[in-house]
């Protein structure tokens, strides 16, 4: 592979997955991730739910 080591890319920054955005902005799974992006939280990807104990 050339270079040995590419740098990171984001899914949702790459041409090939534009198509499918709109469809993922719409689901309830991803909800809380966009909405603290919304807001402006730097950490929202960061932020996972806790499970109930």
């Amino acid at each position: 592979m050339e270079p040995p080591d590419p740098g990171r890319v984001n899914w949702y920054e790459t041409p090939g997955y534009a198509p499918y955005l709109e469809a993922w902005k719409g689901r309830w799974e991803f909800a809380t991730y966009l909405n603290r992006a919304a807001a402006g939280d730097p950490a929202a990807a960061r932020k996972k739910k806790q499970p109930a104990r």
